[in-house]
């Protein structure tokens, strides 16, 4: 699960860095629960994007995921969209 968890992240790293790149959407709709690894992971992601005014969007997140966001206030440091059309650029 680690070693998933890192290439995961150093493909999340390697869009993230381009100069186009304003947002990352990562796809959780598979992720029945999100790992404190894979939360640094994202954590980390989401300041070396605001570094340069980018942004992640968490996208398919279940119930329990929003909900454990929503008690470490997680929910409003990351943008969570619901809107299962938006391009996915990256999955978890």
């Amino acid at each position: 699960m680690v070693a998933e968890i890192v290439k995961l992240a150093g493909e999340w790293k390697s869009v993230a860095d381009r100069a186009d790149c304003k947002s990352l959407v990562v796809d959780c709709s598979n992720a029945p629960v999100l790992s404190s690894d894979m939360l640094s992971k994202l954590i980390l992601l989401q300041w070396r994007l605001k570094q340069k005014e980018a942004k992640v969007v968490l996208s398919g997140l279940r119930a329990e995921v929003r909900e454990v966001l929503r008690w470490t206030r997680l929910d409003r440091f990351f943008e969570i969209n619901e809107d299962e059309k938006k391009e996915v650029v990256a999955a978890a």
